[in-house]
């Protein structure tokens, strides 16, 4: 499924990361090492995402794709392969956990 982040710019939504929020511009980092900066602000991305399963919004300045990160043993927090962890807001720990238990 092809997502369009900006512009004229599409990506597969399996290639995605995760997205991070920097004002109203969002940084979206590949699976390949690219980093790809758009003005598009992250909600409208997460809107864009639309039927792909994969992708879920811990908190507000983040959207990851789950398929390339883990839940921490503490449940609050999620670990990407590239090493960085982030924190679950506390509102969204039972929706993601929902959300996981269901993929």
């Amino acid at each position: 499924m092809k997502i369009n982040i900006g512009s004229r710019t599409e990506i597969e939504a399996s290639q995605m990361l995760f997205c991070v929020s920097d004002a109203n511009y969002t940084k979206v980092f590949l699976n390949d090492g690219k980093v790809i900066l758009t003005s598009t602000n992250l909600g409208k991305i997460e809107e864009r995402t639309g039927n792909y399963k994969h992708l879920v919004r811990p908190n507000r300045s983040y959207l990851i794709n789950i398929n390339y990160a883990s839940i921490m043993e503490d449940r609050q927090s999620i670990l990407l392969k590239t090493g960085k962890q982030i924190k679950i807001s506390r509102r969204r720990i039972p929706l993601i956990m929902n959300y996981l238990d269901n993929i």
